[in-house]
């Protein structure tokens, strides 16, 4: 049950990232300093969490700035990897991982994918906000649409 919870919202995930990065894209806003650090930090943190998921070494922090070129195949590479973790472990499993402070800690995986979904609808909210103050055309992509359509 669980499992297909998971694999379904972070298809969403995955194609509403899709959406944003073609908006910044489309509308010539890749250079701008608030949304690129804010579209990069959704996709770092992505690769973070879901590198300690799989007790794997991430290989960019929560805040580092990505080449353009490397947001889409990031995102397609944190959909990958959860989705290979949903399918293959159990979502009630306790993951052990240290902080980004170096502070050993340890939660559940669900919750840790819970807590990727929400961060990433939090900041690609700001995103859309930043795109309203500098004149341009938000993303739109609408879960209900979205779920219906399929």
């Amino acid at each position: 049950m669980m499992q297909a919870f998971f694999k379904s919202k972070f298809l969403f995930d995955f194609q509403a990232n899709q959406v944003w990065i073609e908006t910044i894209d489309k509308q010539n806003l890749t250079s701008d300093p608030a949304i690129r650090k804010l579209m990069c930090h959704i996709l770092n943190v992505h690769h973070v969490w879901v590198s300690r998921l799989n007790g794997r070494e991430a290989i960019s922090g929560d805040w580092d700035d990505l080449p353009y070129y490397a947001w889409q195949q990031l995102n397609e590479e944190n959909y990958r990897q959860t989705n290979e973790f949903v399918e293959h472990q159990p979502v009630d499993k306790l993951i052990h991982y240290t902080t980004s402070e170096g502070v050993d800690s340890s939660m559940r995986a669900d919750d840790i994918l819970y807590h990727i979904l929400q961060h990433n609808i939090h900041h690609r909210a700001q995103i859309n906000s930043l795109i309203r103050k500098v004149g341009a055309i938000p993303a739109v992509f609408n879960f209900i649409e979205w779920k219906s359509s399929m």
